[in-house]
């Protein structure tokens, strides 16, 4: 009984609420030397967003780790 409940719920929470934002991601790449490189990639709420938290990411760590960084615009989800 309690799984006829819950199906209901876990698909409230599976729908998405705002299709139509825009699909920016900020991709930061981070290497240290020439052994070890790693990426990660997040989701922004707009491209002026995604270039000041990609800038801001780059001015840290400038002694440890070179990091770089995209922001790819993907359209609408």
């Amino acid at each position: 009984m309690r799984c006829l409940l819950l199906a209901p719920l876990l698909l409230t929470f599976s729908i998405p609420v705002q299709a139509a934002d825009p699909a920016v991601h900020l991709v930061l790449s981070f290497s240290r030397g020439t052994g070890s490189q790693s990426s990660v990639s997040m989701p922004m709420a707009s491209m002026d967003v995604c270039q000041e938290e990609g800038a801001l990411a780059t001015s840290r760590n400038t002694k440890e780790y070179n990091t770089f960084f995209w922001c790819i615009d993907g359209g609408v989800q």
